[in-house]
């Protein structure tokens, strides 16, 4: 779907530009604020190529990405790999490490094998990737929608805009400066098993929403357990960084002590 994108000016100084289109398997809607309709058109472009850049990368059902490639391919032998995917796989190796495992990008590995993270040796020097056993894989989808909105908002603040909206699937948000009529962009809290019809503000973040939308609906494994979360339970956490929202809301599900373990900085909606 291409993108598609309506220009309002509602008096003499205030614009909202509003576009939407897929990535990322999901919708993608984009708010910018007192912006020229070319402007907002162009950064709106850029935003679009960015996104289809990293999903292009990292989206293991691709057999052409580069983290198919990994999974084919690392446990015969070590793959040389891009400096920027070999900053994120150290980078999700280390968050399982301050998680307690909890945060596991392995957790869909074949024949269900566990704690595959273990496996992964990555080599600075070469810049390479080998798996140790057989059946590791590496599924990002739980980290790249962070990742993309933090790639988003450097692109925006490159393009010196300060007041906009944009919301992957309704999971992953970016908030940055005001609504036209407002400071910051409220936010409510309408599914959280943990704090229903609770209203918030953003301010230059990041909302992260992980979990169950129903009874019957179960995507989140304990990789401590191999099981699947049980029941209708989600959560929203407000960060500064889009990536760690992804991690903290996914870890959260599966082990709400990890606000007290972690130094973590969020907070809950």
């Amino acid at each position: 779907m291409p993108i598609r994108h309506i220009y309002k000016q509602f008096d003499t100084c205030k614009t909202v530009y509003y576009a939407w289109f897929e990535a990322m398997h999901t919708r993608i809607d984009l708010i910018l604020c007192n912006q020229s309709e070319v402007a907002s058109l162009s950064v709106t472009e850029e935003i679009f190529n960015e996104i289809e850049r990293i999903e292009k990368f990292g989206n293991r059902f691709n057999p052409e990405s580069e983290i198919s490639l990994i999974n084919r391919l690392a446990s015969d032998t070590e793959i040389k790999i891009t400096t920027e995917l070999f900053s994120i796989l150290s980078e999700c190796v280390e968050y399982n490490r301050k998680t307690d495992g909890v945060f596991d990008v392995t957790i869909h590995s074949k024949n269900n094998y566990r704690n595959g993270i273990n496996d992964i040796s990555l080599n600075v020097t070469d810049q390479t990737v080998f798996f140790s056993n057989p059946d590791v894989q590496i599924d990002l989808s739980g980290y790249l929608k962070g990742y993309a909105l933090d790639k988003v908002k450097a692109i925006l603040m490159k393009n010196k805009i300060e007041d906009v909206l944009i919301n992957i699937g309704n999971s992953s948000i970016l908030a940055m400066g005001n609504h036209p009529y407002g400071k910051g962009w409220k936010i409510k809290s309408i599914s959280s098993h943990f704090a229903k019809n609770k209203e918030d503000c953003l301010y230059n973040e990041f909302l992260t929403t992980s979990g169950n939308d129903s009874q019957e609906r179960k995507h989140i494994i304990n990789p401590h357990t191999g099981k699947y979360i049980e029941g209708m339970k989600e959560i929203s956490v407000i960060t500064t960084v889009g990536v760690l929202g992804e991690v903290i809301s996914t870890s959260f599900i599966i082990d709400p002590e990890i606000k007290t373990k972690s130094n973590f900085d969020f907070r809950i909606l």
